[in-house]
C-alpha cells in the first residue's frame, strides 16, 4: 500500500493545484502561461486551453467565485502557515494574497460589470500569442486561433450583456483597444495560415462572424455604454487600502508610503539643482543662473527643465525609436559580458516586437512579456511601441524628448538586461516546477518593478555608458522622480480625489515630464490601482536589503553571488525575501 504523502508533499500537490487551476479559470492566461491542457476537476474532461475564451457569463462568474473561497477554506483548515516551512509558508501567503485580489474584484470591484477593457483584452491576448508563441506547430496554433475566433460571437454576448456601467475613461480606451483587435485579427492572424491552404479558407469563414461580432461590441461601447459610463474609477479609502495590502503582501499602510513619497521628492529636487546648475551654467550663460528669480520653487524648475530640455535634444529621430532600442540591447548585453554584476548574460530567446495593437493603451512606450513559466524555452517579448503616423510633429516630439537618448538606455536596463528579462529569466529556473510557476503566474509586483529599478542603479554604478556623465545621472534623478510620482498620483488620485489639473501639475512640474508622458501616465493612474507604488515601494526595499546584506557580510560580499543568490527565489514579497537572505525573522 503506498504510504500518503508528508506534510511539505500535500502542500505542494494543492499548490500545483491551485496554480493550474487558477489559470484554467481564464484560458487567454493559460496559454501565456504555458498551460495548454486541463483536466475539469468536476467532470474529468481534459479541456483544450488554447482552443477556448474567458467565460463572462453569471455561471463563471460563480465558478471563479467558488475556487477562490475553496482555496482560502482549504488554507485555513489544511495548511495553517505554522505547520510550513519558510519557503512553503511563503508560497501560502502568494496563494493566498491572489485569492484576496480575486474576490475583491469579483465581489466588490465587479470589472467584468463595470470595465469594458477586461473583455476587450481578453479578446486580444486570446488571438494574439498563438501567433508569436510557438508553443506548437504552426498548423496547431492556426487551428487554436480559429477555434477561438468561432467563439468570438458569444464571447461578445456575454461581455455585452455583463457590462452594467462603466467610467468614461475606461470605456474610451476599451473603444480604442477594440479597434486594436480587429487589426489583430486583419493584419496578425494571416501570418498562420498558408495562401491556398484549407487552413486559410476555415480562416476566412471564421474571420467573418468574428469580425462581426468586434464591430457589434464597438457600437455598443460607443453608444449604449458610453451614454451609462458614468462609474467612478477611484476606489476610495477602504477599498484601495484592502487592495494595497493584499497587492503588496505586507501590513502597509499607502498613507505612509505617500508620505515617505513626498518627502523623498523634495529631496531628490534639491539634488538635481545641485547636478544641474554647472551643466545649466555651461550651457546658458546668458541666464546667470536665473539669480533674480525670488521664488526658489520657481528657480529650480526652471534651472532643471531647461538643463532637461538640453538634455531632451539627444534623442532619435520617431522612427528610429526600434532600431535604436535594438542597438542599446546590444550594448547593455556586452557591458554585462564583462562585468561581475550577475551570472546569467545570455538573451538569445528575447524577441523585440511592436508592441501589439490592443496593448498600447497598457505599454505606450515598451514593456516585457516574458516566456512562459511552464515553458521557459519560448521567446520573452520585449514589446516597442512605435509613435502613431497621425501624430502631429509637436506631439511626437515631446514623447521623444521624453525617451532620450538617456532615457531610452535606462527603459532597456529596466525592461530587459539586467532588469525584467534577466530577473524573469531566474525566476523561469526555480524549482519545483509547481513553485516556479506559481511565483511566476503571481510574482510579487513590489519585486519585480523594484529589481528593474534597481538594476538601472547597479549599472550606473559599475559605470556602464559612462555613468558619471552628469547628463545621465541627471536622467536618472529625473527618472527617480517619476518612480515618486507615481506613487504619490496612484494614492493621491484614488484616496485623496486628486484632480486631473493637479496630477498633470506634479507630473510636469515637480517631476519634469513631458506633457505626452504625463497624460499617458494620467490615463494609466485611472486605468489601473497599487501598481503604480509597486516602483518606489520595492526600490526602496532592493536598496535596503543590499545595505544590510554588506553590512553583515563585510568584505565577503560579492555583488554577482548576492545577485544571483536573491534573483534564485522568484518574485516573493520583500519581507520574505529579506527573511532569507539574512536570516531574520
Amino acid at each position: 500500500m503506498e504510504a500518503p504523502p508528508d506534510g511539505a508533499g500535500r502542500f505542494a500537490a494543492f499548490a500545483e493545484r491551485f496554480t493550474r487551476g487558477s489559470l484554467a479559470l481564464s484560458p487567454p492566461a493559460a496559454t501565456l502561461a504555458g498551460l495548454h491542457r486541463h483536466q475539469d476537476p468536476d467532470s474529468g474532461v481534459e479541456i483544450d486551453l488554447d482552443r477556448e475564451l474567458d467565460d463572462f457569463s453569471p455561471g463563471g462568474a460563480a465558478r471563479r467565485l467558488r475556487f477562490y473561497r475553496r482555496t482560502l477554506e482549504t488554507l485555513d483548515s489544511d495548511f495553517p502557515a505554522g505547520s510550513l516551512a519558510a519557503q512553503e509558508r511563503i508560497d501560502r501567503d502568494i496563494i493566498a494574497a491572489q485569492c484576496r485580489l480575486a474576490l475583491l474584484d469579483l465581489e466588490r470591484v465587479r470589472s467584468a460589470e463595470t470595465n469594458p477593457t477586461a473583455a476587450v483584452e481578453s479578446i486580444g491576448t486570446a488571438l494574439f500569442f498563438p501567433v508569436v508563441f510557438e508553443y506548437a506547430p504552426a498548423a496547431e496554433r492556426a487551428a487554436d486561433v480559429i477555434a477561438r475566433l468561432e467563439k468570438i460571437p458569444a464571447f461578445v454576448g456575454q461581455a455585452i450583456a455583463a457590462l452594467r456601467t462603466s467610467a468614461p475613461i475606461y470605456t474610451e480606451v476599451a473603444i480604442e483597444e477594440n479597434d486594436g483587435n480587429r487589426d489583430v485579427i486583419r493584419n496578425a492572424l494571416p501570418a498562420l495560415f498558408p495562401q491556398g491552404s484549407d487552413l486559410e479558407s476555415r480562416y476566412l469563414a471564421a474571420r467573418g462572424p468574428a469580425l462581426a461580432a468586434i464591430d457589434r461590441l464597438s457600437g455598443f461601447l460607443s453608444g449604449d455604454l458610453r451614454q451609462r459610463s458614468t462609474g467612478d474609477w477611484r476606489l476610495g479609502a477602504d477599498l484601495y487600502g484592502e487592495k494595497f495590502r493584499a497587492y503588496f503582501q505586507g501590513d502597509l499602510d499607502p498613507m505612509e508610503v505617500l508620505r515617505e513619497a513626498e518627502a523623498a521628492l523634495r529631496r531628490v529636487r534639491a539634488e538635481m539643482l545641485a547636478l544641474a546648475t554647472p551643466l545649466h551654467d555651461a550651457w546658458f550663460p546668458a541666464h546667470e543662473s536665473h539669480g533674480a528669480m525670488q521664488d526658489p520653487e520657481a528657480r529650480t524648475n526652471t534651472i532643471v527643465r531647461e538643463s532637461l530640455d538640453r538634455i531632451g535634444r539627444e534623442r532619435p529621430g520617431r522612427d528610429r525609436l526600434f532600431q535604436t532600442i535594438e542597438a542599446d540591447l546590444l550594448e547593455i548585453a556586452a557591458f554585462l559580458e564583462k562585468e561581475p554584476i550577475v551570472s546569467m548574460t545570455r538573451h538569445d530567446n528575447l524577441a523585440v516586437i511592436e508592441t501589439p495593437p490592443f496593448l498600447r493603451g497598457i505599454y505606450s512606450v515598451a514593456g516585457l512579456n516574458a516566456a512562459p513559466p511552464l515553458e521557459p524555452e519560448l521567446k520573452s517579448l520585449y514589446y516597442v511601441t512605435p509613435i502613431p503616423k497621425d501624430w502631429p510633429d509637436e506631439r511626437a516630439e515631446s514623447k521623444l524628448r521624453e525617451y532620450n537618448r538617456y532615457k531610452l538606455i535606462l527603459l532597456s536596463i529596466h525592461e530587459a538586461l539586467p532588469g525584467h528579462y534577466t530577473q524573469l529569466e531566474y525566476a523561469n529556473r526555480v524549482q519545483p516546477e509547481w513553485r516556479r510557476v506559481l511565483r511566476s503566474v503571481y510574482g510579487n509586483n513590489a519585486y519585480i518593478e523594484g529589481w528593474a529599478q534597481y538594476a538601472e542603479q547597479v549599472m550606473l554604478e559599475r559605470g556602464f555608458h559612462d555613468g558619471n556623465d552628469p547628463r545621465m545621472i541627471l536622467t536618472f534623478r529625473k527618472e527617480e522622480l517619476r518612480v515618486l510620482a507615481n506613487a504619490i498620483l496612484d494614492v493621491r488620485m484614488h484616496v485623496l480625489g486628486m484632480s486631473d489639473r493637479e496630477a498633470l501639475d506634479l507630473m510636469m512640474k515637480s517631476a519634469f515630464q513631458e506633457k505626452a508622458e504625463a497624460e499617458g501616465k494620467l490615463r494609466r493612474a485611472k486605468l489601473s490601482s497599487t501598481q503604480l507604488p509597486t516602483y518606489f515601494v520595492g526600490w526602496q526595499a532592493w536598496r535596503g536589503l543590499r545595505q544590510e546584506a554588506e553590512a553583515r557580510r563585510g568584505a565577503s560580499f560579492d555583488l554577482r553571488a548576492y545577485h544571483d543568490e536573491v534573483l534564485a527565489y522568484g518574485a516573493i514579497p520583500m519581507g520574505a525575501l529579506r527573511r532569507l537572505v539574512l536570516g531574520v525573522e
